[in-house]
């Protein structure tokens, strides 16, 4: 089963969304934007959906457009969490129009 991890830093809050079989399954948001805040935002979300990170398939990170320093935090996150377990990391344009569990698309 395809489960995507996806991180978006680009705006004030701070959202993470589960995507399994193209549907979304799960969302949490925080409003911290350091690394440990996300971190633990993903992990609570893993715990919740019972997922383990090795079920993980793939990362999708909002690339912006945002502040620098939390477009770096998702950017730098999603990379060493796609490279710890060997998964394809993907960015999307905040104007992108492809449908993901992240706020800005959620309220399109």
């Amino acid at each position: 089963m395809k489960t995507i991890l996806t991180i978006d830093t680009a705006t004030p809050v701070t959202a993470v969304g589960l995507w399994q079989e193209a549907k979304t399954s799960e969302l949490a948001t925080s409003v911290g934007r350091r690394a440990d805040d996300l971190l633990e935002t993903i992990d609570t979300l893993l715990k919740k959906s019972r997922i383990k990170p090795a079920d993980l398939t793939e990362i999708v990170v909002r690339r912006g457009v945002g502040s620098y320093t939390g477009l770096s935090v998702g950017i730098t996150v999603a990379t060493k969490i796609g490279w710890s377990l060997d998964i394809p990391v993907s960015s999307v344009s905040s104007r992108s129009q492809k449908i993901l569990p992240l706020p800005t698309m959620v309220r399109q």
